[in-house]
């Protein structure tokens, strides 16, 4: 299992709204600790749950600072850039289409997906 980075994850998994990293060098850290934990299939359950609400807030931040792409970008692994570009770049037309859009992390889980057949019958 990836070694989880608590000081980033700590807040999600004591129940607490994550906050984004202030500054782009923890942003970068933010980012690459959620997206380590909820890539490795040996994360548990709420451990991924609280990854995503990190990853979710950090990705919100960024969306609303481009002049932290580069920074950010040279701080993440290079696996995850191009997650980071597409992501960010899908928010931010997102963003374009409803300016009013929320800026923050709505309350969610996961859940277990409907069989396939009914999946495919939608």
């Amino acid at each position: 299992m990836t070694r989880v980075d608590e000081a980033v994850l700590g807040p999600a998994l004591a129940g607490e709204s994550p906050r984004a990293a202030t500054d782009p060098r923890a942003l970068a850290r933010q980012i690459a600790a959620a997206e380590a934990a909820v890539r490795d299939r040996d994360t548990p359950p709420e451990m991924v749950a609280a990854a995503g609400r990190t990853a979710q807030a950090g990705y919100l931040a960024l969306i609303e600072r481009p002049d932290w792409d580069a920074a950010v970008l040279a701080d993440v692994p290079t696996p995850l850039q191009d997650t980071l570009r597409r992501t960010t770049a899908a928010g931010r037309e997102l963003r374009a289409m409803s300016p009013q859009a929320p800026t923050t992390v709505p309350a969610w889980r996961i859940v277990e997906p409907l069989a396939v057949p009914q999946l495919r019958a939608y």
